[in-house]
């Protein structure tokens, strides 16, 4: 997977909570290159001159406003994707919101046994919201890692269920 060079990019950012979301394209009428969160604020660079962005940028603003959203995952730029982490982020985006699956539960949908592999997707997955890796948590009950930190990923759950604390932050014995 190639990283994403900001500068080479148009940036779109939506402010939530302390931090922001950045989503990335090239040009007009392209797909979104990446979907990241930031601690720092940037003067954005254009929104408008790209419909698939436009999209995007909504369909994060509903959700951070705690709707249940479907992301419009073919305004998402997946180049440079195996098959595998393709399948992977497939399956993923059927975890309904609200819900959370563990690394092996979703291995399974996935038909694999590679969970390491499959966590290595999570771990790499640019679209992050769009395709929910915060849903994804240890078997053991602990929340695990995410891009953005794991605060985020707790904040995320959170969100999704209606601001209700969630208790993924402690081994089950």
């Amino acid at each position: 997977m190639k990283i994403i060079d900001g500068s080479k990019y148009n940036i779109f950012q939506i402010s939530f909570k302390s931090v922001y979301v950045n989503i990335f394209w090239s040009e007009e009428e392209h797909p979104v290159k990446k979907i990241e969160f930031s601690a720092n604020r940037i003067q954005n660079n254009g929104v408008a001159g790209n419909p698939k962005v436009n999209v995007v940028a909504d369909e994060i603003q509903r959700y951070l406003a705690g709707e249940n959203v479907t992301f419009s995952i073919n305004d998402l730029d997946l180049s440079g994707l195996s098959g595998f982490s393709r399948n992977v982020l497939k399956v993923l985006s059927s975890v309904k919101y609200g819900e959370t699956i563990t690394y092996k539960e979703l291995a399974g949908k996935c038909k694999t046994n590679a969970v390491r592999a499959l966590g290595s997707v999570l771990a790499k997955n640019r679209f992050l919201i769009a395709y929910p890796c915060h849903r994804v948590v240890k078997t053991s009950g602990e929340a695990g890692e995410y891009a953005a930190g794991r605060e985020m990923k707790i904040k995320l759950l959170e969100l999704e269920n209606n601001g209700c604390k969630v208790n993924i932050n402690k081994r089950e014995k």
